[in-house]
């Protein structure tokens, strides 16, 4: 554990770090600016010396040239200045001759003592040729050393500042509690209550923390002195404390007799948001479907008119046909679903009175198809529906004892997800190439029937893989999920002897297997 003092110190020195990054940051942002600005007028300045020399080349006129050039100041500015004609060849120059041969496509140069300007000499639309400049920085210079003075000189004084701000608060502030904390430990070794603490203090913290011990030593001192009272009425103490505690049992008893009612209210809550989650999928297949047969009235109106005007096709026959094929699968969902939601809740009200549960032999692969096909018929009439390859790889004639309705439900819940996760992916990569694939195989072993569902949806992170079994955790938006789906899921799974492994990596594949005990009997009930 640091003393205050210490953490005192670092904070100056992050706060003195950052100021310094901050200066130094926003000097490297005026010196690049002061940098542009110099390059920018002396190109200008290059531009309209080039102007002035298009008659020199012109007409080769050296004596222009040096007349113009006399009344540039050669000691303290200018270094060179060399007229190349448009051949390559120099036509006049006057200073030290330039080393530095620059590209066709460079126009300015900086170097740290001297800037190099090169600008064609056009007229008429026509290049003449080019006027390459060499002229001293050293006013650039001594303006970038007086900023980074200027800078290095501020920070040195707020650094000192703040040196000096921190002596100062680790006086007022650590100084205190230190002789403070030097009272408390006298008082302690020597157990003599009557030593007071000082109370003279300039900052307010400090003097509150002294007046609070000096009250907490006043409430030890009273408490001394209620102690030494008791002692002399032990007896009569211990009856009133018999009763108090007598009373206190009875107060724990009503306690936990509410705390055993608040648990019943948990658990019926509990059971109302299981029904309310079992009966969502089967409500969501029916509505869909209606809503499939109630398009389906639409197109028969429309029908029914092209059959009265004898102004129909044989594609539009075929439609029709389609759509009468749509419809009866979707009353049988709507019939399917009606008598699963029957279903769910007769099991829902057989475990609130405690019945148990029913094992039969099952088809297992009649069970995955129709969870399939109805899972699939219901996203087609949703929002956003996709094409998906479903492929299927069943071991064929597989019955075993199971809890049918359980498992299906369980069967629609993952199948449902897959169906989600891939729309999901569908919208992201909208525009791509991207095929949804769903792949459901069944097989069996000695021990196990195990179902295995995998889609290439959007797939699920490794950090949140280890919660998709808990209760009430969901990947999807709010309102599109309770999170209770694959734990009740897993609940089954484990119902069933067996166990539920999930596989995923983000963007590629999820895979969710059931292992189903070969050997389940009422008796596991």
């Amino acid at each position: 554990m640091k003393e205050l003092k210490e953490i005192i110190n670092f904070w100056l020195v992050v706060i003195i770090s950052t100021i310094a990054l901050i200066g130094f940051v926003i000097e490297g942002l005026k010196i690049n600016k002061l940098i542009t600005y110099f390059e920018k007028q002396h190109f200008e300045t290059s531009k309209i010396i080039a102007n002035n020399l298009q008659a020199t080349l012109l007409f080769e006129s050296v004596e222009d040239f040096n007349s113009l050039t006399n009344t540039f100041d050669f000691k303290n500015d200018y270094i060179s200045i060399e007229v190349w004609d448009s051949s390559g060849k120099l036509f006049a120059s006057k200073g030290k001759p330039i080393l530095d041969k620059l590209k066709e496509s460079t126009k300015v140069k900086l170097e740290y003592s001297y800037i190099i300007t090169q600008t064609s000499i056009d007229s008429s639309g026509k290049n003449f040729g080019k006027v390459v400049i060499k002229r001293s920085s050293s006013e650039l210079s001594a303006t970038i050393k007086n900023e980074l003075l200027f800078s290095f000189s501020t920070l040195i004084c707020i650094s000192i500042f703040f040196m000096f701000a921190g002596r100062k608060l680790s006086e007022e502030v650590v100084v205190p509690i230190n002789g403070l904390n030097e009272q408390i430990k006298e008082i302690l070794k020597s157990h003599d209550l009557s030593v007071k603490i000082p109370q003279e203090h300039r900052i307010l913290e400090t003097k509150e923390l002294s007046d609070s011990f000096t009250e907490l030593i006043r409430d030890l001192l009273d408490s001394k002195r209620e102690l030494e009272e008791m002692n002399l009425n032990l007896e009569e103490l211990v009856e009133n404390k018999t009763e108090k505690l007598s009373s206190t049992l009875k107060d724990m008893k009503r306690f936990q007799a509410k705390l055993v009612s608040q648990e019943k209210l948990a658990s019926l809550g509990s059971l109302a948001a299981g029904i309310a989650h079992e009966i969502k999928n089967p409500l969501n297949l029916i509505q869909n479907s209606a809503l499939i047969v109630s398009n389906f009235t639409q197109d028969v109106e429309s029908f029914n008119l092209k059959l009265k005007e004898r102004d129909y096709t044989d594609n539009d026959l075929e439609f029709f046909i389609d759509d009468i094929n749509d419809v009866k699968m979707s009353s049988r969902i709507i019939m399917d679903n009606c008598k699963r939601a029957d279903n769910i809740i007769k099991s829902m009200l057989s475990q609130s009175r405690s019945d148990k549960s029913k094992i039969s032999q099952k088809l297992i692969e009649s069970l995955i198809d129709q969870s399939v096909n109805l899972c699939f018929h219901a996203m087609r009439a949703k929002k956003n529906p996709i094409d998906v390859e479903i492929i299927k790889n069943y071991q064929e004639n597989i019955v075993i004892n199971c809890y049918p309705d359980d498992l299906e439900r369980s069967l629609i819940n993952i199948i449902d997800n897959s169906f989600y996760a891939m729309q999901e992916r569908k919208q992201i990569e909208k525009g791509t190439k991207f095929s949804a694939i769903l792949e459901v195989s069944l097989t069996k072993n000695e021990s196990f029937t195990v179902i295995k569902i995998k889609d290439n949806g959007i797939g699920i992170d490794q950090k949140l893989k280890e919660k998709v079994l808990e209760p009430f955790f969901t990947t999807k938006p709010t309102g599109s999920g309770t999170g209770l789906g694959m734990s009740m899921v897993n609940d089954v799974a484990i119902a069933h002897n067996g166990e539920l492994i999930v596989n995923s990596i983000v963007n590629d594949f999820t895979e969710v297997s059931i292992t189903i005990s070969n050997k389940l009997s009422q008796e596991d009930v």
